[in-house]
């Protein structure tokens, strides 16, 4: 069984494509592909090794090689909005495959540059870098966020990863170790003015180190995230001024701990405390406390709404 396409063009208003196809019992093959939209183009080839004879669990040949090239270059983000553009800037991307599909080699990188949103034109560009790699049987990635008012914002991870047994069961096992950890160092609070300019005052810091070990099904947490905000006020009164707020969430094996999370809210106290237990992690269990006492929620025209509460979620979400 052969069959080929030798070009096969569509137009629809979400994009263009521009294609030619070749498919047999031991093949599907794209010699040729052009994706195009507002003068954005994806190009690529993509070659996939078949098995269909009877009685094969996947209709895959994992012991031939896959060839696959897809990439693009300053795709601009403006050209998918409609309207006047909320989000400007560009993003490129290149994915390759070789090598078997049981053990196969897989690059795949992206990068977004000169990102702004219109709507904070104050606030300087933002760009990022993404690479995800399989190789050996091991799936790293590698992740940076950078922004001229804050510090960067770093993702690093290690992952087994056997591609030929997922593809024949269909899943990945719930043993496989993780090793995950992002970075945010200590960063100044007030880059949130030039994004919500309906904040007046804003003094404090923030940072993020956390780590995931484990497994898929026991993730093992380590690190935390903290931040202080000794002083918050908005533009208008509706809002209530927040002072003396600190957090501190900590991760533990598994459990996320709410070691300190307070602050005063027009003068009146709140605070959460408890855990989220995720010795399953994939259905947590939740034990959190939340208390308010004089707390200002909001005012405005002489009205002023203040409450007291204590309440408490405890359990796990049904599934």
């Amino acid at each position: 069984m052969n069959a080929e396409v030798p070009r096969l063009q569509i137009t629809s208003p979400y994009a263009d494509l521009d294609a030619s196809m070749r498919f047999g019992s031991r093949l599907f093959e794209i010699p040729s592909l052009n994706i195009s939209k507002n003068g954005n183009t994806i190009t690529g080839r993509v070659k996939i090794p078949l098995n269909l004879q009877p009685g094969e669990k996947v209709p895959l040949d994992l012991d031939q090689p896959v060839d696959i090239k897809i990439q693009a270059d300053k795709i601009a983000l403006s050209s998918f909005q409609s309207d006047k553009p909320q989000v400007t800037g560009t993003i490129a991307f290149q994915l390759q495959a070789s090598q078997t599909l049981r053990d196969p080699l897989v690059q795949f990188t992206a990068s977004a540059r000169d990102v702004r949103a219109t709507a904070v034109s104050n606030l300087s560009a933002a760009k990022g870098d993404l690479s995800v790699r399989v190789a050996d049987k091991v799936l790293t990635v590698d992740g940076k966020i950078q922004q001229q008012d804050v510090h960067p914002l770093l993702l690093t991870g290690r992952v087994p990863l056997d591609v030929g047994q997922i593809i024949e069961t269909g899943n990945l096992p719930d043993d496989t170790p993780l090793q995950f950890a992002l970075k945010w160092p200590d960063n100044n609070l007030g880059f949130i003015r030039k994004i919500v300019p309906d904040v007046k005052v804003v003094e404090g810091t923030t940072s993020v180190d956390v780590g995931i070990n484990g497994t898929i099904k026991r993730p093992d947490l380590s690190g935390s995230i903290r931040a202080s905000l000794s002083r918050f006020q908005a533009k208008t009164d509706t809002v209530p001024p927040i002072a003396d707020f600190s957090t501190i969430i900590t991760f533990r094996r598994d459990h996320v701990q709410f070691d300190q999370l307070k602050g005063l809210a027009g003068g009146g106290r709140f605070g959460v405390n408890g855990a989220i237990d995720l010795t399953d992690g994939t259905n947590p269990k939740f034990d959190i406390g939340v208390t308010g006492n004089q707390v200002l929620l909001t005012r405005s025209d002489g009205i002023i709404v203040r409450a007291n509460f204590r309440s408490k979620w405890n359990g796990r979400n049904h599934r």
